[in-house]
């Protein structure tokens, strides 16, 4: 018994275990910081969040005619932004930048393909952040 909680134990921190090479590279390459990307909504959608730590380099990641998406490594497959049409793309377009606020952009998990623990990698135009652990 004790040692089958050691092991669940294990295997959790294992996978809730913060990578941060992908955290330097999204810094590096697109400006944002990623604080936490996740499933909700009874697992049908990904919530990212991230802050804005560099103003010229995330212009790319609010710049509305941009695609961001999500490839699943374990099978190649692409979670896209929603585009309902009463609302539009479920990602936040801010009109001016502020680094002390938080930003989203959710992304639909068709067939709740995502699990927490997959790796994925985050898109933006060409710009491939690799590794993201999903929380």
């Amino acid at each position: 018994m004790t040692l089958l909680l050691i092991s669940a134990l294990c295997a959790c921190s294992t996978l809730t275990k913060k990578d941060t090479s992908y955290q330097n590279e999204a810094q590096k390459r697109l400006g944002i910081r990623i604080n936490a990307i996740r499933i909700i909504a009874a697992g049908h959608i990904v919530d990212m969040r991230y802050k804005i730590v560099d103003r010229q380099k995330a212009a790319l990641i609010i710049n509305p005619k941009v695609k961001i998406y999500l490839v699943h490594q374990g099978t190649g497959k692409v979670l896209t932004v929603p585009n309902p049409p009463k609302i539009g793309r479920l990602r936040q377009i801010p009109k001016t930048i502020d680094t002390s606020k938080q930003y989203f952009v959710l992304f639909g998990n068709t067939g709740k393909l995502l699990k927490p623990g997959d790796k994925v990698d985050l898109v933006v135009d060409r710009i491939w952040i690799r590794d993201i652990i999903i929380q």
